[in-house]
């Protein structure tokens, strides 16, 4: 970790001495976090409880990295709906030289799941798809396996989207002999090469909140069979090329794109190749490859459409249908998210809140991306470790309050 004195930084703000010294406060005095309500695993990691700011526990963010065993991540800061700074810190694996910089591509892991919201969202407003249409009547050589929980209510591209369609998780995770590459379809059945279970369904649409990674699997086979295309030329002709994405993928890296990415390190700082984590062919629940600088694209497209300044993917009522709750969540059981909107979690706090999503690609990614589309104000976080999350809230909460966010900054 001999290259963490070594950060690339950019700052894109017109008053660059004011900017520079409110990064060197955030990097300088990294809130600790304590939770409410929370859960731990047999090995000690937190999985859920409301975190909230210790403000008496401040540490550098160096600091804070070596304590969670990450060795490298990027930081990118919105403000006034436009990017303010990004800087990058660390190394890509704990073995080499190499320093992150902000064109270093990360796994987004569960973050994926916002852009393929936004794609499916937008084949919606070409008539495309229908939120309230069953997604079997346009599935094509796959369809979501007959149950008792389906009688009387089909799935629909808003239960996908939203949770609530009784799908499961997978059970087990997703596995594959080694060697192999599942299709999508050996993926959706549990056949072999894939190791995983089959989809199921299991429980009644839209009768309760339950995260299902084979839902947007669903979705990315629903989005390839009505357009025809591979998922990464969907994603480069709706969301990608307009806004500018030239570092983002979707689909299993090349080796020329290996060589501009993180490895992963797990929980005890082991690293693995760039590429681990990742599926060959089934990318819809966590194959996004991109940097925050992508990803910053990303919201403020969100913000200005909520505003209505912007409709370069979704109109302005499509983005505040995105963003509307469609399941309440308990904040002490869900970091701190009180709201489940159309592929995007909330932060609500009084009558604003922010869009948010987390990732975390096993062994050794992760990442979040939030925003508040009222004030304009966001920030993006990718680690090449998987211990991240706890840190994130750490950041999360002292940029706030450096920048008075309307939520967290108190």
């Amino acid at each position: 970790m001999n290259n963490m004195n070594k950060p690339i930084e950019i700052i894109f703000g017109i008053n660059k001495g004011e900017i520079s010294k409110k990064i060197q406060r955030i990097e300088n005095s990294i809130v600790g976090v304590d939770y409410k309500s929370p859960k731990k695993t047999d090995d000690g990691i937190i999985i859920e409880g409301m975190p909230i700011p210790n403000s008496e526990e401040k540490k550098p963010l160096t600091d804070r990295m070596a304590e969670f065993k990450i060795h490298g991540l990027c930081i990118a800061v919105i403000d006034n709906f436009e990017v303010e700074w990004a800087k990058s810190y660390g190394v890509i694996n704990i073995h080499k030289e190499n320093s992150i910089t902000l064109e270093t591509i990360f796994q987004a892991a569960s973050i994926t799941k916002v852009i393929m919201s936004m794609m499916a969202l937008h084949l919606v407003e070409k008539k495309l798809l229908n939120l309230d249409e069953p997604v079997n009547n346009k599935l094509k050589d796959w369809k979501i396996p007959d149950s008792e929980f389906t009688k009387e209510k089909e799935i629909t591209l808003r239960y996908l989207l939203s949770h609530t369609s009784g799908i499961n998780p997978p059970d087990g995770g997703f596995g594959r002999e080694e060697g192999s590459s599942p299709t999508i379809i050996q993926t959706l059945k549990g056949e072999l090469p894939a190791k995983n279970h089959s989809v199921k369904v299991m429980f009644e649409p839209g009768s309760k909140h339950s995260y299902s990674n084979f839902g947007f699997i669903i979705i990315e086979k629903l989005l390839e069979d009505v357009t025809g295309k591979r998922l990464n030329d969907i994603a480069n002709e709706i969301i990608f090329e307009p806004l500018g994405m030239s570092n983002s993928f979707l689909l299993f890296p090349s080796k020329e794109i290996q060589k501009r990415m993180v490895n992963p390190h797990d929980a005890t700082g082991k690293d693995y190749e760039p590429h681990i984590g990742l599926s060959p062919q089934v990318f819809g629940c966590g194959g996004l490859l991109t940097t925050p600088l992508d990803l910053t694209k990303i919201l403020i497209e969100i913000m200005n459409a909520f505003q209505g300044k912007s409709n370069k993917i979704l109109s302005t009522p499509m983005v505040k249908e995105m963003l509307t709750r469609v399941v309440p969540l308990d904040p002490l059981k869900m970091w701190g998210l009180t709201g489940q909107g159309l592929g995007v979690f909330l932060s609500e706090w009084n009558d604003t809140f922010f869009l948010d999503h987390k990732g975390s690609n096993y062994p050794g990614s992760s990442g979040v991306m939030m925003a508040n589309p009222k004030s304009g104000q966001g920030v993006v976080i990718m680690a090449n470790g998987v211990n991240g999350h706890e840190l994130f809230e750490s950041i999360k909460f002292t940029v706030a309050q450096e920048y008075g966010w309307p939520v967290w900054s108190n």
